[in-house]
């Protein structure tokens, strides 16, 4: 998941995204520092968030996070992004609710559980939009339900995308641009998979290997050293999976 930060006060923007990568280990943040640079990123990259200050530009009052929200909604790429709407003067709210698609708003100084209440409130959001969307080798579009999806394995650019029903081939697809777009449903747990732990049954640390439920069968699926923190920190917390063998 794509976040970008806009707050002239690098230290705050800094803060924001410390405690989002902490705690939202899928998540890559970018901090523009000004309205003409987050008009840059914008304009040059997709976003999954994002997270607007109100003053930007002290020498410039339009230049300021609610002329810049007006702006990406009238961008046909990001026009429908869940919009953050963080200042220090609650007179802004009325304005950033009613004429942005502000889905939340923090009122500084904010702390960590505003974040959190914040993303969790956004990822419930997301969620509402359950589907990936990939081409076949004949250029015909394929939409999967993310919910549906068990594992995704890699080789290279070519992935197989494995459901309960059957098995999907496509070619030319990473697995992090998956990740990111599934805004948090799969998740990396090796270099060569990604997982929906909703079909988590049995981790066994001991063999790093995660066991997924399948309609008529389970699959065994590595845990890579580069992942297994992340992966066991997020069974632990949600008490995931039916064993947890040490």
């Amino acid at each position: 998941m794509n976040i970008l930060i806009v707050d002239d006060e690098l230290e705050t923007g800094n803060y924001i995204a410390q405690v989002i990568t902490e705690h939202f280990n899928y998540c890559i943040c970018q901090i523009a520092k000004t309205y003409d640079s987050a008009i840059d990123y914008i304009s040059n990259q997709k976003f999954d968030i994002i997270i607007l200050d109100y003053e930007l530009d002290k020498s410039n009052s339009l230049k300021n996070g609610l002329n810049l929200g007006k702006f990406i909604s009238q961008s046909s790429e990001h026009k429908h992004i869940p919009i953050v709407f963080a200042t220090s003067y609650p007179e802004h709210i009325y304005n950033a609710v009613n004429s942005l698609n502000c889905v939340y708003y923090m009122l500084k100084p904010f702390y960590k559980s505003n974040i959190i209440d914040m993303m969790n409130k956004i990822l419930t959001i997301s969620r509402e939009i359950p589907k990936l969307t990939f081409h076949n080798s004949v250029g015909i579009h394929v939409l999967i339900k993310v919910s549906e999806i068990v594992y995704i394995e890699s080789e290279r650019h070519n992935i197989i995308v494995h459901t309960n029903d059957e098995k999907y081939h496509f070619t030319n697809y990473s697995l992090s641009d998956i990740e990111r777009d599934s805004l948090g449903q799969l998740i990396r747990c090796h270099k060569s998979y990604l997982i929906n732990y909703d079909y988590l049954i049995n981790v066994d640390r001991s063999n790093n290997i995660i066991q997924l439920l399948l309609s008529d069968d389970t699959a065994k699926i590595p845990v890579g050293r580069k992942y297994s923190e992340a992966v066991y920190d997020f069974c632990s917390k949600n008490k995931s999976g039916g064993q947890n063998n040490e």
